[in-house]
This record gives structure tokens, sequence and C-alpha cells, in this order.
């Protein structure tokens, strides 16, 4: 919901840090008990799609799915 700074060069710990409360779900009715995609350019630790899954499944997502294009080495 917020502009977070870049993950590039952070370690597992502080791209977590980074990414807490960065999404929301304004309108939970919408995914309610839905199968949701998320779709991420670059998986390197996962915060990413974690952190957006977690959101999504405490609005009432029935099931969350992650896609990446390419996955980044992880520092």
């Amino acid at each position: 919901d917020f502009d977070t700074p870049p993950q590039v060069g952070l370690k597992r710990a502080a791209r977590e840090a980074n990414l807490k409360g960065a999404f929301s779900v304004s309108r939970p009715d919408v995914i309610c008990d839905q199968v949701v995609l998320i779709i991420d350019d670059v998986f390197t630790t996962g915060s990413t799609i974690s952190a957006a899954a977690a959101t999504l499944r405490q609005a009432g997502a029935r099931q969350v799915l992650g896609l990446t294009a390419a996955t980044g080495r992880y520092i």
C-alpha cells in the first residue's frame, strides 16, 4: 500500500522487514474464497510473494499461487 525501497542488495531479513505492511486488500469481497495468482518478475528470496500471499490469505483467498519469470541470485 506504500512505496518501499528497492529490494536489490538486501539480505533476507531486511527484505522481509522492507515489505511489512506493504500490501493490503481494499476489496476482500472480490478475492474471498478465490484462487489468486501472483506474478513477480524475479524470485530471489521469495519475500515479495510471501508477503503478498499472506495478505491475500488473511483477506480470505482460498489459495494463492506464485509465478515468476526468473530467479535471482540470493546473497
